[in-house]
């Protein structure tokens, strides 16, 4: 990814990116995962109120894990999120990747939470209602999740 990607996605989201982000992706694009390996994602209901038994029990483990690392789908990627009506989608995060069940996984960009990595399930209810009101936490950083989360899958799978 080029240094002018970089600036034009900035441009475009109107915050700079975390700058571990940024050397992966312009020293080591494309970037290929392990798809083999899983992750675990702290799911919230973003009305922080507990999850059900019911709940917990659809989020489980996941994997299969594909870093958009070239321009054009990261750019495609980016102005979907972006360019869907606000209600839909969490404010302030892109995406950096997904995963095989079509989840993404954002960046967000809000101050407060620069950085830090989550996982969201697109849905065409408004962002808080029905089923589009979890998001999980993964990481504190890019470059977290790439090295310290990722993990073999248990044996039982």
């Amino acid at each position: 990814m080029s240094k002018a990607f970089v600036t034009e996605v900035e441009d475009r989201v109107g915050t700079t990116l975390p700058d571990g982000f940024k050397y992966i992706m312009t020293h080591f694009s494309p970037l290929y995962l392990d798809e083999t390996k899983t992750f675990e994602v702290d799911w919230r209901r973003i009305d922080h109120e507990p999850l059900s038994v019911e709940e917990q029990e659809d989020f489980e483990r996941t994997f299969g894990i594909r870093a958009f690392s070239d321009e054009a789908t990261l750019r495609k990627e980016i102005s979907f999120l972006l360019d869907t009506p606000p209600c839909v989608t969490p404010k302030n995060l892109i995406p950096v990747a997904t995963d095989m069940s079509g989840m993404y996984l954002l960046m967000d960009l809000s101050p407060e939470k620069h950085g830090t990595i989550w996982a969201w399930f697109p849905s065409s209810d408004p962002w808080g209602q029905e089923n589009n009101m979890y998001i999980g936490f993964m990481a504190d950083s890019y470059e977290d999740f790439l090295f310290n989360r990722m993990q073999e899958p248990p044996e039982d799978w």
